[in-house]
């Protein structure tokens, strides 16, 4: 996703936490992901930063799967 990139280029790309979650929310919704509980694809977006997965309901961060998953950061 973003090999070749340096710190300094990330930086100014993403000014705020809020830019990178909608990133990584924008591209999980077009390239489209699985539910780790059911296995299923077809996901709405119900709120902030969370993707819902229509065959079982279970709202997922948009961080989960990710390099970010478990990690806390501030925003």
């Amino acid at each position: 996703m973003f090999s070749g990139i340096s710190i300094n280029e990330f930086r100014k790309k993403f000014k705020t936490g809020e830019g990178c979650f909608q990133y990584i929310l924008d591209d999980k919704l077009a390239i489209g992901c699985a539910c780790l509980k059911c296995g299923e694809s077809i996901m709405v977006k119900p709120g902030d930063w969370h993707l819902r997965f229509k065959k079982c309901d279970y709202d997922a961060s948009a961080m989960a799967g990710t390099l970010f998953h478990r990690c806390k950061l501030g925003m």
